[in-house]
């Protein structure tokens, strides 16, 4: 009699009719909370995205090694006056349009230090200075 294996468990399987249909439902949620809640929802996307950035770039700066740990380094630097002003715009009194306009420039200048570091990092150990 032939012995009997335990199937392997199920494993999620998607189609891209099933992901354009799901990111259609999710932007058209997005709109209508932001069309009737309005300024509420902006303000916890940009604090949610202000808090969980340092956090993942904090987590790859101790864990990861070579040039994503030197990275994650170059890009923490310019989040700095945001832990030492305490405030998530600059100021109390900013805007919504500011705040947006603060999470770009944070995410692009942080795009930039963390290549600079990396690059940095490359060099010297090219130069055997590692």
């Amino acid at each position: 009699m032939p012995e009997l294996r335990p199937s392997p468990p199920a494993r999620f399987q998607y189609s891209l009719a099933t992901l354009l249909i799901l990111m259609t439902i999710v932007a058209f949620a997005l709109g209508f909370m932001g069309t009737t809640l309005g300024e509420t929802i902006v303000l916890l996307v940009l604090w949610t995205l202000f808090s969980i950035l340092p956090a993942v770039l904090v987590s790859v700066a101790v864990y990861a090694r070579g040039d994503l740990q030197a990275f994650a380094l170059g890009a923490l630097v310019p989040m700095l006056p945001l832990a030492v002003n305490g405030s998530v715009f600059g100021s109390r009194s900013a805007s919504i349009l500011q705040g947006l306009m603060a999470l770009v420039g944070v995410v692009v200048l942080g795009g930039v230090c963390g290549i600079a570091a990396a690059a940095t990092r490359r060099l010297l150990r090219g130069l055997g200075r590692d």
